[in-house]
Order: C-alpha cells, then sequence, then structure tokens
C-alpha cells in the first residue's frame, strides 16, 4: 500500500499479474479494508467461487442494457452519479438496509428533498432487480428498505377551471384549436392525440377507440380488451373520411363543475377530470 500524493493506492500479485487500483481514500484504515476486500476477492476467484460484482459494473450495465426513455435514462444517469459517492467500490451484497439508511441520512444532510431521494432508490432498486436476473445477486435489497420517512412528492396534476379553458382556445391559433378541444375532451396525451391517424377514428360511431397500452385503467376494460374514449370528429366533404378533423359538438351539459374542492368534466357519458398537459 503507497500514497500518491494524498490518496491511497494498492499494489499485490494475483494469478501472476501486478494489480494496482486506487483506494479512493486519504485515510490508511479505509484503504486497509479496501486492500483486504480486493484480496478476498482474488482468493475467492482463485478458488473458483461465484465471482462477486461492484456496484459501478451493475450500474455500467444497467443503463446500457436497460429498455428504457430517454428521459428515464437521464434521471438515472443523475441518480446513478449521487449513488457512487456511498456505493462505488461496494459489492451488491454489501448493499443493506444499513448502506441504504447510510445514503439516505446523507442526501438529507445535503439538502436533498424526500422526492429526489425516492427516485434514487428508485434507480437502485431497478439496476439490483436487474443484477438478481443476471445472476449476479440474490434478492433485491431496496424492496426490505422502508421508506416510511421520505414523504412522497404532492401531486403536480391540476385542473383547468372553465374560464382558463375559454382563454386558452382565446388565444390559441385556428389549427390548434381542435386539439386543444379534443385534448381536453377525451384526455388523449400529447403523442396519442398527435399521432393520431385518420383509420385510429372510427367515423360511423364518432369514436376514437383506445389501444389496450393506452389504457388508465385496465380494470375497466371492456371484453374485448379496450374501451372506447370520448370522441367528436366530422367527416370531410360529401361524407368522405379524407381529412377528418376532430371538433367539439354543442355542449348539453357545462364543461366543468366544482363538487367538493375537485373540478370534474363533463360528459353525456360519464365525468371525466382533465389534467394540464
Amino acid at each position: 500500500m503507497y500514497r500518491r500524493g494524498r490518496v491511497y493506492w494498492v499494489r499485490f500479485r494475483a494469478d501472476g499479474h501486478h494489480v494496482r487500483r486506487s483506494a479512493h481514500t486519504s485515510k490508511k484504515a479505509e484503504a486497509i479494508a479496501f486492500l483486504q476486500r480486493l484480496l478476498a476477492e482474488h482468493a475467492a476467484k482463485a478458488r473458483g467461487d461465484r465471482p462477486r460484482h461492484r456496484y459501478e459494473e451493475a450500474a455500467e450495465r444497467f443503463l446500457a442494457e436497460a429498455n428504457i426513455k430517454p428521459k428515464t435514462r437521464a434521471c438515472y444517469t443523475s441518480s446513478d452519479r449521487a449513488c457512487r459517492a456511498t456505493f462505488e467500490s461496494r459489492h451488491l451484497d454489501e448493499i443493506d438496509r444499513r448502506l441504504l439508511g447510510e445514503f439516505v441520512s446523507k442526501r438529507k444532510s445535503g439538502g436533498v428533498s424526500d422526492t429526489t431521494i425516492r427516485r434514487d432508490l428508485a434507480f437502485v432498486s431497478s439496476m439490483c432487480a436487474m443484477a438478481a436476473r443476471w445472476g449476479w445477486l440474490d434478492t433485491n435489497p431496496v424492496t426490505s428498505f422502508s421508506k416510511r420517512t421520505l414523504k412522497e412528492a404532492r401531486p403536480r396534476t391540476r385542473f383547468l377551471t372553465h374560464a382558463e379553458y375559454d382563454a386558452l382556445l382565446a388565444n390559441a391559433a385556428d389549427h390548434v384549436r381542435p386539439a386543444i378541444t379534443l385534448a381536453v375532451e377525451t384526455g388523449l396525451r400529447k403523442e396519442e392525440l398527435f399521432s393520431l391517424t385518420v383509420s385510429a377514428i372510427d367515423l360511423s360511431r364518432r369514436e376514437i377507440p383506445a389501444r389496450p397500452d393506452q389504457e388508465r385503467c385496465p380494470s375497466q376494460r371492456s371484453p374485448d380488451g379496450c374501451r372506447p374514449r370520448h370522441h367528436q370528429s366530422l367527416a370531410g366533404p360529401a361524407g368522405t373520411t379524407e381529412d377528418a378533423i376532430p371538433i367539439r359538438q354543442r355542449r348539453r351539459q357545462p364543461i366543468c363543475r366544482h363538487e367538493e374542492g375537485i373540478q370534474r368534466r363533463l360528459s353525456p357519458r360519464k365525468d371525466r377530470r382533465y389534467p394540464v398537459a
């Protein structure tokens, strides 16, 4: 064991090769413990035991192989940077409730919000679940860690008022108003709304059937696997289906009402909430 500047490094010979690693610490006791872990790891490998994998190995492989959306990947990458201060150079089987508790305490003392800490733990949980499928880990340690002390974030969804909806339509461009109306009437997400095609609209019934993968509430699906969303669409000239334009029919009821502090949108079928996109 030796020092380079203020940081300790370790060096030993294993299987005829020289191994040099940085202990990433300026404390001698921590460097000694790091050297002992490395020696034990190489000894187990020489005996033919199941190899132990470190946090950084699992994190790099998880981010490379996980089938996740770009925004989720960016969030997980940020969480990985935050987790390395506690978990780097640790074996996966060393991550337990005690170490997770230390991680939460450090993050809290640094002024990090509970929501962000929950997001970091979600990343660690996903990584450990994937490591268990690889055979690198027996169980996911995050599932047994209590998160009761971490407050959940308040929902960011709120609902348009009647005045806000009218003001939005009044100030929107003419070609955008049908999209706003259809989004309010159906609750379609932005991607679902702007990827909508004429073939996906049932013009005879004036409905937009929802695909099963778009359903918000699977338990409310009809027996055939999908439930029609609320609709409005207008056929093109001479009853053709070209250039079908989603519109809103004349309201038979007010667009919204307030009930026990919750705003609901009224439709001929049932009450439906509509969030701000």
